[in-house]
C-alpha cells in the first residue's frame, strides 16, 4: 500500500501519502475549502439605502454567488424587493431583524426563491444578517405597493 492515494469523503478529497504500509504514519492534505477570507480586514461599504452597509465575504465570477454581511443602523429600512435570477438566505447574526411587523433576533433564517417579494426589512436597535444570493446577475426589483381600495361612491 505505499505511493499516493486519493479518498473520497463525499464530495471530499484527500490525498494520503503512506509511508512503508504503515498506517499510524500516514500523512494527508484535505482540500476542504476552495476559497478562505479573512474578513476581520474587510470594509463596511454603504449602500445606496441609508443605514445600511454591507461587506463582502464572497463573490463567484462564474455564476455570480455572493455572501455578504449586512448591517442596519438602528431605525433603518430596506424596502420591499424581489430578486430576478437569485434566491436570497438571510440568517440574522445580531440584533433584531423586523420582516412583516414581527421582531426576530440571532438565529432566525429567511428564505426568498428568486422573483418573490420580501421586505421591507427593518431593524429598531440595529442587526447584523449573513445574506446569499445564489446567482445571478443579483438585481434589486423595488416592489411598489399599491394602493387597491374601491373608491367610495
Amino acid at each position: 500500500m505505499r505511493g499516493t492515494h486519493i479518498v473520497y469523503f463525499g464530495m471530499l478529497a484527500c490525498e494520503f501519502t503512506y509511508q512503508a504500509n504503515n498506517v499510524n504514519r500516514a500523512k494527508g492534505r484535505c482540500s476542504v475549502y476552495q476559497y478562505m477570507n479573512d474578513c476581520s480586514a474587510c470594509h463596511w461599504e454603504k449602500l445606496a439605502i441609508d443605514g445600511v452597509e454591507s461587506k463582502t465575504l464572497y463573490f463567484d465570477e462564474l455564476t455570480n454567488a455572493r455572501t455578504v454581511e449586512t448591517r442596519l443602523h438602528p431605525g433603518a429600512t430596506i424596502p420591499r424587493h424581489s430578486h430576478t435570477h437569485a434566491t436570497e438566505t438571510v440568517y440574522v447574526l445580531s440584533g433584531d431583524f423586523v420582516e412583516k411587523g414581527i421582531e426576530y433576533g440571532a438565529g432566525a433564517y429567511f428564505v426568498g426563491k428568486a422573483g418573490t417579494a420580501h421586505g421591507p426589512h427593518h431593524s429598531k436597535n440595529g442587526c447584523i444578517v449573513l445574506t446569499h444570493w445564489t446567482g445571478g446577475p443579483v438585481d434589486f426589483v423595488e416592489e411598489i405597493l399599491e394602493d387597491i381600495s374601491v373608491p367610495k361612491s
